[in-house]
């Protein structure tokens, strides 16, 4: 059994953020926890002195025993998702790019990253548009968004699919392209995942079970969401009740908060 979330790109990240340093060469605090990543201004200042810049290629790609995004996934897996200043580079792998310009990939990502125009991000894994219907339709596959979610301010990290997975599967995947019809949808996203975790009375409509209802309007529901605005709300979800209490009612926010944690069953930790 698997699951999936609808869209051809992994986690994102700013490109800067994807160049681990060495420790001395990481500005003074938190900046050498490789989870809290140093400003771009002073990546870019590092990536502008060429010895640097060759240490650092270097470091990312052969020399570190940490972690590192170019040795994990490879260089092949970077493709850029947002790039206000220039959009044609949307879409693009830096491999691609690499290759055109007689570059390396790490030559690219510095040029870019010290280049003070451009904002790019990028996805740190990518797969082809037809794969991701491929594994759609197996019958053993589920929906899932594997999302989070934060203020606005933080939002520019985040992936389309915190806000944008199910309503996408079911504007998308099933009103535009047919891929799934809509029960076997709706199952994918409820029953299925349900029973696979062993959670008792609920991913059904049936007496004895809890009120946990989506109604939507399968003529318009859609996702709104992108890489450059991953927060905004879906449209053509209608209510929302969470056990029996309306948190979304005529397309809008109530300020009830009924939801609560729900434990795995002892044999499914």
């Amino acid at each position: 059994v698997t699951d999936q979330y609808p869209y051809d790109g992994a986690a994102t990240s700013k490109l800067h953020e994807i160049v681990a340093l060495p420790a001395h060469l990481s500005p003074a605090g938190d900046y050498q926890d490789a989870r809290v990543p140093p400003p771009k201004e002073w990546v870019a200042r590092l990536l502008s002195d060429p010895h640097v810049r060759a240490e650092l290629k270097l470091y990312n790609e052969e020399v570190s025993t940490g972690f590192t995004w170019a040795q994990a996934v490879g260089y092949g897996s970077f493709r850029i998702v947002a790039c206000e200043a220039k959009p044609e580079l949307i879409g693009q792998y830096i491999v691609d790019i690499a290759r055109v310009k007689r570059s390396s990939e790490f030559d690219v990502i510095s040029n870019m990253i010290v280049d003070p125009s451009l904002d790019v991000t990028i996805t740190l894994g990518a797969v082809s548009e037809e794969n991701v219907q491929d594994l759609m339709v197996q019958p053993w596959n589920m929906i899932a968004s594997d999302g989070a979610w934060s203020d606005r301010e933080s939002s520019r990290l985040l992936h389309p699919r915190s806000t944008g997975t199910f309503t996408r599967v079911l504007g998308h995947y099933v009103r535009e392209l047919g891929v799934l019809d809509i029960s076997t949808a709706v199952r994918k996203m409820s029953t299925f995942p349900a029973e696979f975790m062993g959670f008792s009375r609920r991913g059904r409509i049936k007496q004895g079970y809890f009120a946990d209802v989506a109604i939507f309007d399968p003529t318009t529901v859609r996702d709104q969401s992108d890489w450059l605005n991953p927060d905004r709300y879906s449209v053509g979800m209608i209510h929302v009740i969470v056990g029996g209490t309306f948190v979304l009612e005529n397309e809008h926010m109530t300020p009830e908060m009924p939801g609560k944690f729900v434990e795995l069953p002892r044999d499914q930790n």
